[in-house]
């Protein structure tokens, strides 16, 4: 078994001046981990990425960095090798494979989820507390029920908020700010899942069992007014309705019939972000039955659509709003030599990023001269990814599109600065969407 650790930043950091570290996972999560630490020299330290990828090892990271397997890593441990985990989502199943490989035994082992929970002082999600019980003795009081509770509570499905793509976490701690300067008092709280690796979470993959602990969820969320959730969606992962969430609703209207529970879903129709395929085909039927049982307890969906009712219930149509004081204006440009274009998002296919680059190549290759420069800020999918790369390739584009990565606060608007124009989503109509209300168009 890995010793796994619980420490700040500024801690894990000094243990690395004595240890060669292991990257253990290079995708969304660890991009947005070193993002929001960036004033530290994470990346400088990293010697290996560690991804049971196939098609990734043996390859190299941003061309300097060796991927290799958890194999062949174990074959050259030491004991000056540390590992740092950056998945959120996985964090169980990665723990559990490093606690199988044997050679491993003792080695020190830290993860960015519980990095970030020890740098922000929030109260996780019930399988983060139980493994930092298990294996650290540390104890953080989550489930402790509340006499007196506040007005509202704010039910985010992911607890790990920094795992959000930072435009839906700058929209979540928005809400939860314009609720209470409206005079409320409002408490966040999360759905809470079964971990990854316990039989109890391996049995909620049958498809009327569900995953979503709703006992654990009844203990920290009890006595309030009303009850304003969130289901989030994260680079094409949709969080679906289970069982378990319709038991907690029930509940919650058994103990106070007179409280209020709102739905709020970011992306309505949302069939079309996700298709159905061996792998998923039972969380999308548990979606499609159980969807249809809300109406018994939720008073109100809370819709970003001109729906006026689905499901059997009434909507709230709203659009997204921003925080206009929280939002440095940009430096205007006066130059038109240079049309620089900015697209900044979380890339699925529905963005459409694809059509801009064929439209442009196409521009070119009619004869076009006009100077023009697209910058792409934020993180991909690995097939928007694959998709940008070959389109860039193919047309030639390399000189005119500029790629950044994920980018937040000073860095993002040193990049608003250079450009005189944004673009939205065009491909919404890949997800039949009729209504755009993105925050990026409203920055």
């Amino acid at each position: 078994m890995v010793n796994l650790i619980y420490c700040s930043l500024d801690e894990f950091m000094k243990k690395l001046e004595k240890k060669k570290l292991a990257c253990f996972g290079a995708g969304f999560d660890y991009n947005s981990f070193v993002n929001r630490h960036s004033e530290y020299p994470l990346e400088s330290r990293i010697e290996i990425i560690i991804d049971n990828n196939k098609k990734l090892t043996g390859s190299f990271y941003k061309g300097s960095i060796p991927i290799i397997s958890l194999k062949q890593f174990s074959n050259i441990y030491s004991a000056d090798h540390a590992v740092l985990i950056t998945s959120y989502g996985y964090l169980d199943d990665m723990l559990a494979m490093l606690d199988r490989t044997k050679e491993l035994s003792g080695m020190e082992c830290y993860a960015c989820p519980l990095i970030d929970i020890y740098e922000n002082k929030e109260i996780p999600e019930r399988r983060i507390t139980d493994l930092l019980a298990k294996r650290c003795g540390i104890k953080l009081e989550t489930v402790v029920k509340r006499e007196k509770s506040g007005d509202i509570a704010f039910v985010s499905t992911f607890a790990a908020i920094n795992r959000l793509g930072p435009g839906i976490k700058k929209k979540i701690n928005s809400q939860i700010k314009a609720i209470a300067d409206s005079g409320f008092e409002v408490e966040k709280g999360y759905i809470e899942y079964f971990s990854r690796d316990s039989i109890r979470r391996k049995i909620g993959q049958l498809p009327f069992i569900s995953n979503i602990d709703y006992k654990s969820m009844l203990c920290s969320l009890c006595g309030y007014k009303a009850y304003y959730i969130r289901f989030d969606t994260i680079m094409n992962t949709v969080c679906f309705f289970e069982r378990g969430f319709i038991k907690f609703c029930r509940a919650i209207k058994k103990e106070n019939p007179k409280a209020k529970i709102l739905v709020e879903i970011p992306t309505y129709p949302y069939d079309g972000e996700i298709e159905m395929n061996r792998q998923n085909f039972t969380t999308v039927l548990k979606d499609r039955i159980n969807r249809r049982k809300l109406y018994r307890y939720v008073d109100r969906v809370v819709l970003f659509s001109k729906d006026k009712e689905i499901w059997k219930i009434k909507a709230i149509n709203t659009l997204n709003g921003i925080d206009v004081n929280a939002i440095r204006r940009r430096k205007l440009i006066t130059s038109i030599e240079r049309v620089s274009i900015i697209a900044v998002a979380s890339f699925a296919f529905w963005h459409g990023i694809d059509r801009f680059l064929i439209g442009l190549g196409e521009y070119y290759r009619q004869g076009e001269r006009r100077d023009i420069v697209l910058h792409i800020v934020g993180n991909c999918t690995a097939d928007v990814k694959d998709s940008c790369k070959k389109l860039i390739e193919e047309y030639n584009l390399s000189d005119r599109v500029i790629v950044h990565g994920e980018k937040t606060g000073d860095e993002l608007d040193e990049i608003y600065d250079m450009v005189n124009l944004g673009i939205d989503c065009l491909g919404e109509h890949r997800k039949n969407i009729e209504l755009s209300s993105s925050l990026k168009t409203r920055e």
